[in-house]
């Protein structure tokens, strides 16, 4: 009831925000944490990594490939922050001081895992499909889990997880495309071949500033190159 009346109260300001990714993110967070909160901190943490893909794919167009590694290590560490913050918050002066550790040490560890290799995984916008067939695979996932039986519980982490991830990896022969970017001066063409061959003709330009990482990166990571 507190999470439906929090979001109702965002809403009631602005509606839109409910296509926001961070109000989407927040809230399938939440709710992972309300349902699983008996759970072990290692099905948590797993939950939290599953529930947020699909939203990381459609906004983001990649998933962080530690990001179920920083569950384990940063969700523990939830209550702790909650609770600086309130004492930081009503009391003030050296009681902020946790608080502002924590949030620092966040900050710190997220922007070390950033800078490593390999972070991100580039899938592109998955299929309306693909996320529909990958809702209805976790959804019985989790009612495995419900059921108390350990071997399917196995199975699911060692073989359905791949398989959940793995769908957004499904590719399949497409016609021939071409896509102008509006890049300014250069002509930003992308094309994309049958054969799954995609090439970038002329997207630099003088007239529009940071247009690699505003415009075409984006683009190419929405089409998964």
């Amino acid at each position: 009831n507190a999470i439906a009346l929090s979001a109702l109260l965002i809403l009631a300001d602005n509606p839109w925000y409910l296509f926001y990714s961070g109000f989407q993110l927040s809230y399938s967070a939440v709710i992972t944490c309300a349902a699983f909160r008996k759970c072990s901190r290692f099905l948590l943490g797993v939950m939290l990594y599953l529930t947020t893909i699909p939203i990381l794919l459609y906004t983001f167009y990649e998933i962080p490939v530690f990001g179920i590694f920083l569950n384990f290590l940063l969700v523990p560490l939830l209550p702790a922050v909650l609770a600086a913050g309130i004492a930081g918050m009503t009391v003030g002066g050296i009681a902020a001081f946790p608080a502002v550790f924590l949030v620092r040490f966040y900050e710190g560890t997220l922007s070390l895992v950033k800078k490593m290799p390999a972070m991100t995984f580039i899938l592109g916008r998955p299929e309306t499909w693909m996320t529909a067939c990958y809702i209805l695979l976790l959804i019985s996932g989790i009612l495995l889990f419900k059921m108390q039986i350990h071997l399917k519980r196995r199975l699911f982490l060692f073989l359905g997880i791949p398989v959940l991830i793995g769908l957004f990896t499904l590719r399949f022969p497409s016609d021939l495309k071409l896509s102008f970017l509006d890049t300014g001066q250069g002509d930003g063409i992308v094309l994309q071949t049958p054969s799954g061959v995609t090439a970038l003709v002329d997207s630099g330009s003088s007239t529009v500033s940071d247009v690699g990482t505003w415009r075409v990166l984006p683009y190419l990571k929405y089409c998964g190159v």
